[in-house]
C-alpha cells in the first residue's frame, strides 16, 4: 500500500482576510503559502522504512558533496545512502546563507530528489505525494 506525504504543519492555506493569491510558480501558485518564521524540520519519514535529515551547511561542504567546482554556487545537495544503514535513506542539505523562503525552495526541490531515489530503489512499498 502507497504511503503519503502530508504538507505538514509549516505550510497553511491562505485565509480569505489576504485577498487572492496571485498565480505563478511554487507553492504561492498553488494556493499555499507558508508561515514567515517556519523553520526547516531535522528530520522526515518516507514511507514507513526510510527517514531524511535536513541540514543547513556552508558553500565549501556543498561543493565538496557535490564535486562541484570551486566557482559554482549551489544552493542544495540531495546526499543519497540508500541500502547503507537499515532506514535511513540519506541527507538534504541546504545552504546556510539563504533566506528562509529560499531554504524552502530548496528544500521541496531536494525532498523530490529524495522520494524519488526511495521509490526507484525500493519498489515493494512506494512513496507518494
Amino acid at each position: 500500500m502507497p504511503v503519503r506525504l502530508g504538507l505538514g504543519p509549516s505550510v497553511r492555506r491562505p485565509s480569505a482576510r489576504r485577498g487572492p493569491v496571485e498565480s505563478g510558480a511554487g507553492l504561492e501558485g498553488l494556493g499555499l503559502t507558508m508561515a514567515r518564521s517556519s523553520r526547516l524540520p531535522r528530520r522526515v519519514r518516507l514511507g514507513r522504512d526510510y527517514h531524511i535529515t535536513i541540514v543547513l551547511a556552508s558553500q565549501t561542504v556543498l561543493r565538496e558533496l557535490a564535486e562541484a567546482d570551486d566557482d559554482e554556487s549551489l544552493d542544495g545537495v540531495w546526499d543519497a545512502k540508500l541500502g547503507t544503514t537499515n532506514g535511513y535513506a540519506g541527507t538534504i542539505y541546504i545552504h546556510n546563507k539563504l533566506t528562509v523562503a529560499q531554504r524552502w525552495g530548496v528544500y521541496w526541490h531536494e525532498l523530490l530528489h529524495a522520494v524519488n531515489d526511495v521509490a526507484a530503489f525500493d519498489r515493494d512499498h512506494p512513496v507518494v505525494i
